[in-house]
C-alpha cells in the first residue's frame, strides 16, 4: 500500500464516486458508511479514520449525513497521505500504522476503519488499537467474512499492485470483538462475492460496534 502507483489509480475511482454522490446517486459503500455513523446518533462527532487513503470520507460523510464532522485521518502510505494533503489542505491527515496509532486512548467518539483489517496480518492488534483509541464507537467498514471456512489469506492485485487479503471466519472475528470489549450493535451487508478455493461466498460487511464499559 506504499506503492506510489496506487494514489492516482485509486483517486480516479474516488472522484467518479464523489461525482455520482453529488448528483444524488451515492454508492452503497458510501451510504452504509454514513448509515453506520448516523446510527450512533452523534451530531458533529469526532471521527478518527484508520486507512484514510486520500481522506475522501472527510468529504463524503458530511454530505450524506447532512451535518459536519470533526475528522482526522491516518494512513500507512506517505504517497496517499501526501495526495490527501494536496486535495484537502486544511484536513488533519497523518502517516501512521494501524497496529500502533500515535493517538491517546479514548480520544475520538468514533474509530472508523474502512477496508483495513483484510489487508493486515496482525489484524487482532488493529482491533485492539481501534478499541483503545475510540471513546465509544468502532466501525469496521467493508470487512469480508465467511461462516464455515477458517480465516484465510489470498493474494490479489489492488490497483495493479500485488496485495494480501483476508476473509475472516465470522465466529473468530466476533470473538476478537468480544475480547476487546466491543459489542456488535448492527451489521450492514454490502455485497457477496467469490474467492478462489472457497466453497462458500464471502460477505462484505460493515460492523458498528460499541465499547462495553
Amino acid at each position: 500500500w506504499r506503492d506510489s502507483r496506487i494514489p492516482n489509480e485509486q483517486r480516479t475511482l474516488v472522484d467518479s464516486d464523489l461525482r455520482r454522490m453529488y448528483f444524488g446517486y451515492p454508492s452503497k459503500v458510501y451510504r452504509i458508511a454514513a448509515e453506520a455513523i448516523a446510527r450512533t446518533e452523534l451530531i458533529a462527532p469526532s471521527i478518527f479514520e484508520v486507512g484514510c487513503a486520500s481522506g475522501y470520507y472527510s468529504e463524503a460523510l458530511p454530505h450524506l449525513l447532512g451535518h459536519s464532522i470533526n475528522y482526522v485521518g491516518a494512513d500507512y502510505s506517505l504517497a496517499l497521505v501526501s495526495q490527501g494533503r494536496a486535495i484537502y489542505p486544511t484536513m488533519p491527515l497523518m502517516i501512521a500504522d494501524a497496529c500502533s496509532l500515535p493517538v491517546a486512548s479514548a480520544s475520538y467518539d468514533v474509530l472508523f476503519s474502512a477496508t483495513v483489517l483484510l489487508h493486515v496480518k496482525n489484524y487482532e492488534i488493529v482491533i485492539a488499537e481501534s478499541a483503545r483509541v475510540s471513546r465509544m464507537w468502532c466501525i469496521f467498514h467493508r470487512t469480508p467474512v465467511v461462516s464455515q471456512t477458517p480465516t484465510s489469506a489470498f493474494s490479489k492485485f489492488a490497483y495493479g499492485v500485488p496485495t494480501v487479503e483476508y476473509a475472516f471466519n465470522v465466529k473468530e472475528l466476533f470473538d476478537l470483538f468480544s475480547k476487546y470489549h466491543l459489542e456488535i450493535i448492527e451489521a450492514f451487508d454490502i455485497e457477496k462475492y467469490r474467492l478462489p478455493s472457497l466453497d462458500e461466498p464471502v460477505c462484505m460487511t460493515t460492523y458498528l460496534t460499541r465499547k462495553m464499559l
